[in-house]
Order: structure tokens, then C-alpha cells, then sequence
């Protein structure tokens, strides 16, 4: 969780990403958008071809580590991201 606190924060606040209706806010409906975006986005980077250790996870571990993640909806992911077969 330490490594992905944070990535790509672009230093602005929750609060101002959904009173001006940015992009991110948007995209999680207004739900915790930066927490949700440093999770996403650090998933998309840890499943890169050239950066996927987390392939070697079985499926249950791989879902188990997703929902570890401090900022979840019931029933949601964020965006597309990968998945061990």
C-alpha cells in the first residue's frame, strides 16, 4: 500500500477534483477520486508485460490483493485491469 499511496498525485484535493468536475472525478462518480486513481493506476503499472510479477499470482491471490485496495465500491473495479489466467 506504501508504494501505491500516492502515485501520480497531481496535488490537488478530492474536493476540488469533484467541485470542478475534473476527468478523474467523473470517472469514479465522484467517489474518492485520487484514491481510486493511485490504485488504478498502479495496477495498470504492475501488469505491464515488461513489470508483472503479479502474474505469477493465482487467480484467488490476485483477486484477494484487489480488494486489499483502501478504496472499493461493492461490485466495482477500477477500469480494466489486468487479471492472472
Amino acid at each position: 500500500a506504501a508504494i501505491m499511496h500516492d502515485y501520480e498525485h497531481m496535488g490537488l484535493t478530492n474536493d476540488f477534483l469533484v467541485n470542478t468536475s475534473s476527468t478523474l472525478a467523473i470517472r469514479y462518480n465522484d467517489h474518492a477520486p485520487l484514491e481510486n486513481h493511485h490504485l488504478a493506476a498502479s495496477f495498470s503499472l504492475l501488469c505491464a508485460p515488461d513489470q508483472d510479477f503479479l502474474g505469477k499470482l493465482s487467480k484467488a491471490e490476485f483477486t484477494r490483493l484487489r480488494k486489499v485496495g483502501p478504496v472499493r465500491k461493492e461490485g466495482s473495479r477500477a477500469g480494466g485491469l489486468c487479471c492472472p489466467d
